[in-house]
């Protein structure tokens, strides 16, 4: 046998070996999104962060004047905790309804999305768990950019 047969045939024995053994322990396969990504602190952490950035950036903090700041961090916090699997129920404002008539353009909408991208990756979230979160963020674009609502109907 030949050192790379012996080889070959010692990575089969390897991945039979951890195949039979199932998944690591702290690869839970039923973990959550949501804690995967490090739970409420982390996540509070990186949503407050993210808001806090938008709100400071001239190009895209426009719907973020006269708002109450720390309810719009309590709210996606508990938005993405619902979204991710965390257990939580989201009772605010649908997500339409509050970006309603706001003016938001694409490259607002983008450009908080990488803003959040960079303060999941700043508080070492994974690459992979980043991506499953944004997956499940991506399909509200419509619900935020360019949403126009007429006023309610007057009762004359």
């Amino acid at each position: 046998m030949t050192s790379h047969q012996r080889l070959v045939s010692a990575l089969r024995t390897l991945l039979a070996a951890a195949a039979l053994a199932g998944p690591p322990a702290i690869a839970c396969a039923h973990q959550s999104l949501y804690a995967a990504m490090g739970g409420t602190k982390v996540v509070a952490r990186f949503v407050s962060q993210t808001i806090d950035k938008v709100a400071a950036d001239p190009r895209l903090n426009q719907s973020f004047r006269d708002v109450d700041l720390a309810r719009v961090k309590r709210e996606l916090t508990s938005y993405i905790c619902q979204l991710a699997g965390g257990g939580c129920k989201y009772t605010g404002i649908p997500i339409r309804a509050v970006h309603a008539n706001l003016g938001i353009t694409q490259a607002q909408f983008y450009g908080l999305v990488q803003i959040l991208r960079h303060q999941m990756r700043a508080n070492h979230v994974d690459l992979r768990d980043r991506n499953r979160l944004l997956a499940l963020l991506a399909p509200l674009e419509p619900q935020v950019v360019d949403v126009r609502v007429p006023p309610p109907k007057r009762k004359d």
